[in-house]
């Protein structure tokens, strides 16, 4: 283990794990069985040295030679889809930047676009901390057309999918 954070060396989980970067999988090396489990919050984990890590920064660290120094944002959105294509470094901010679903207590279940009392639509868009508004439109689907547009200039680290 390695003092400063507690995790196991790239060396040392070289030596228990094998990743296969077509399929994400992770395989003991010894048994030749499928490395880990599927977590309610939709991550995959495994168990290094009696400690549940992320199975993605463990791809990540396979792959590379060294810990990932930020977080690991999976570009499609789906938490335990570890294929190397889906992988990238990325900040929080960048991480974030990728995100598609709208906060729990937005009532209109729609990402970046709120109801005001006075019946219109507020589109609002955060970069760095800041809010920024876009607008406000006579209808929801205008509102989220103008997030939309706003995400894919201001939030360069999104992923768009179809």
């Amino acid at each position: 283990m390695s003092a400063c954070n507690n995790k196991p060396s790239v060396e040392v989980i070289k030596e228990l794990l094998q990743y296969d970067p077509t399929t994400g999988f992770l395989m003991w090396r010894q048994s030749k069985k499928r490395a880990g489990w599927l977590e309610r919050d939709g991550y995959c984990r495994v168990s290094l040295k009696g400690r549940a890590v992320l199975s993605h920064r463990v791809a990540w660290a396979l792959v590379t030679g060294a810990w990932p120094k930020g977080e690991i944002d999976h570009a499609n959105r789906i938490k335990n889809d570890n294929r190397w294509v889906n992988l990238r470094e990325a900040t929080r901010s960048t991480n974030l930047q990728n995100q598609i679903a709208p906060r729990s207590d937005n009532l209109l279940g729609i990402l970046g676009v709120s109801k005001r009392e006075s019946g219109r639509f507020r589109a609002r868009i955060t970069k760095h901390g800041e809010t920024i508004s876009i607008g406000t439109f006579d209808n929801k689907d205008d509102a989220k057309s103008a997030y939309d547009a706003a995400k894919q200039r201001v939030h360069p680290g999104a992923v768009l999918l179809q």
